[in-house]
């Protein structure tokens, strides 16, 4: 009988580790993880930031509502229209702009400050208040001294409603133009 081989003794010809293809290859699957995760906290910082600025705008523009709804009922036209020759005796109008602390007007603003506050005006550049204007964001055309008809004269002095549309707009972080709106109908409480 023959003798059984030792195998304990044996040599393996494998090769215990990894190879340096295989090295490569977990660097390259590292790397684009990496490379996403990377990509991913960038977006979301960028998301973050965003959000903030329409945050800030939201209550900008909110709270030149309330500043608005502070005022006469009938003064609030001519305090903040951009005709500062018929703000009313002893009160200095704030006009129809209004800067937003922490937002910068976008580029082609031409007063450089975010906020506006627009009302329903003739198109013809004069500033008055009119009831024939069109401006859909504004529900324009539409009866504001409650006469039961719309015209074509200036209600700047016997407005019973008064649509307002507050717009801030902006330069975001990126350098992307943005915008918000809010639009609110005043009357006499």
């Amino acid at each position: 009988m023959l003798p059984k081989p030792d195998r304990s003794c044996r040599r393996t010809d494998r090769l215990h580790g990894l190879s340096l293809v295989e090295v490569m290859i977990a660097s390259v699957v590292m790397a684009v993880a990496l490379l996403g995760l990377s990509r991913s906290m960038i977006s979301s910082v960028r998301v973050t930031a965003s959000n903030r600025e329409t945050s800030v705008a939201l209550e900008a523009a909110q709270q030149a509502i309330e500043h608005l709804q502070a005022k006469t009922f009938s003064e609030i036209f001519s305090l903040y229209n951009a005709d500062s020759e018929d703000d009313p005796d002893g009160e200095i109008g704030d006009g129809p702009t209004f800067a937003v602390e922490g937002l910068t007007a976008p580029d082609d603003d031409a007063d450089g400050v975010p906020g506006e506050i627009i009302f329903p005006v003739a198109s013809n550049g004069s500033g008055e208040l009119r009831e024939n204007a069109v401006n859909f964001a504004l529900g324009m055309p539409r009866d504001l001294d409650a006469d039961g008809k719309i015209d074509t004269a200036n209600h700047s002095d016997d407005y019973a409603l008064l649509p307002v549309l507050v717009r801030v707009a902006w330069r975001t972080a990126t350098g992307a133009s943005r915008s918000i709106e809010v639009m609110t109908v005043l009357s006499e409480r």
